[in-house]
C-alpha cells in the first residue's frame, strides 16, 4: 500500500488492525489449509497408491502377462502364453528359465491356471526341457507341474508404508 493511502486512512480514524486484519486471516486459512492437506490428504493418498500398487504386483500373471507376446517377469524368467479363457485360464503357456547356472529349463504346456494364492503357476499336459551346460537335453513330459512364483510374489499383496505415509492421528497413537 503506498505512503499515501495509510496516511489517508489514519487521517479517517482508521487503526493500522484494518490492513492487517485480512492479512492475518488469509494467512490463518492457508496454514489450516495447508496443515489439512499434509497430514490429512497426503497420506491418504500415499496409502492408497501403495495399496494400489501392492495389489498390482499380487496379481502377476494376469496384469502382466498378454497374449502372444513374450514377457519379462523376472531377472531371466520370460512366459508366454497364446491366449486367455474364462476362469482365469491360459492356454498355450510357454516359460523360459535360465536363472539357474547349472542348467536351463524350459516348459511347455497346452493350459494351466495361477493358483488361489497366487504362489505357483499350475500348468497340464506338458513337458519339461532341461539343457545342460554340456548341450544335453532331458525332457519330461507331466500331466500337472506347478511352477513355483513365490520368489515374484512373496512381497507382493503387502504394501510397504513408511512413516511419512501415515496420517497425524495414526503417529500420535499407533
Amino acid at each position: 500500500m503506498p505512503i499515501q493511502e495509510l496516511t489517508v486512512l489514519n487521517a479517517a480514524g482508521s487503526s493500522r488492525m484494518t490492513i492487517i486484519r485480512p492479512v492475518i486471516y488469509l494467512g490463518l486459512a492457508l496454514s489450516v489449509v495447508s496443515f489439512t492437506v499434509d497430514n490429512f490428504v497426503e497420506p491418504y493418498s500415499r496409502m492408497a497408491v501403495r495399496k494400489m500398487i501392492a495389489t498390482a504386483h499380487a496379481d502377476l500373471l494376469s496384469s502382466v502377462v498378454q497374449e502372444n507376446t513374450f514377457r519379462k517377469i523376472a531377472d531371466g524368467l520370460y512366459v508366454q502364453v497364446a491366449s486367455r479363457r474364462n476362469g482365469g485360464v491360459l492356454h498355450g503357456i510357454f516359460v523360459a528359465d535360465p536363472r539357474d547356472p547349472a542348467y536351463e529349463l524350459v516348459y511347455y504346456a497346452r493350459e494351466g491356471a495361477v493358483d488361489d494364492s497366487g504362489s505357483a503357476l499350475v500348468m497340464k499336459d506338458g513337458e519339461v526341457h532341461r539343457k545342460l551346460p554340456d548341450g544335453n537335453v532331458s525332457i519330461i513330459k507331466f500331466d500337472s507341474y506347478a511352477f513355483d512364483l513365490t520368489d515374484m510374489t512373496k512381497m507382493a499383496g503387502q504394501a510397504t508404508i513408511r512413516a511419512k505415509d501415515r496420517d497425524l492421528p495414526f503417529l500420535i497413537n499407533p
